[in-house]
């Protein structure tokens, strides 16, 4: 742990970080693999805009499907024959690019369409293009606020969160203290 986040510091923007798969074995004997693959951590200037190229790839295809001139979109499929459309919120889930940080910032827009569908119920990608949810920028700096936001919440966490101590100005002559009368 602490050699890939000294490594992290001294690699320049863009780079990219290899984390080895872990091995477990049960109580029972039985040795199995907890094989959580390789993670490509990519951070930099040219991560976003590949990001931001997925983001405009996504919305580029969505677009054409739009409106009463829309067009047909045909999608190629693993299994069977290629399947012809005009619905955006197909065409739309079966978009995925080679490239890890297009398909990232396609997830993205993907993740916004969920979370408007569940708001509105419509199911179209119509909607949040004329709401321009669909503006790339949005969406990545909306996306890197809110891990900002969540980051600098759990480091807060364990910090201590106290009232500061008041003290008080200079009494007046003359009069006692409270603690002083009797009543």
């Amino acid at each position: 742990m602490y050699r890939a986040a000294d490594a992290a510091t001294r690699l320049a923007a863009s780079s990219i970080i290899r984390a080895s798969p872990s091995r477990e074995q049960l109580w029972s004997g039985i040795p199995w693999v907890r094989n959580y693959g390789a993670k490509d951590i990519k951070f930099g200037v040219g991560v976003r805009a590949a990001m931001l190229q997925g983001v405009e790839e996504l919305a580029d295809v969505v677009k054409v499907t739009m409106g009463p001139k829309g067009r047909n979109v045909i999608i190629e499929q693993s299994r069977g024959a290629p399947k012809v459309t005009k619905d955006g919120v197909t065409v739309g889930k079966s978009i995925e690019f080679e490239d890890k940080a297009k398909n990232v910032g396609a997830n993205l827009v993907k993740q916004v369409a969920k979370a408007t569908n569940a708001a509105a119920g419509d199911g179209e990608y119509v909607d949040m293009v004329k709401a321009g949810i669909i503006d790339p920028l949005k969406v990545v700096r909306t996306a890197l606020v809110d891990a900002a936001s969540v980051s600098l919440l759990l480091t807060t966490t364990e910090a201590a969160v106290t009232d500061p101590e008041i003290k008080s100005g200079p009494r007046l002559k003359g009069v006692p203290e409270m603690d002083d009368m009797d009543l």
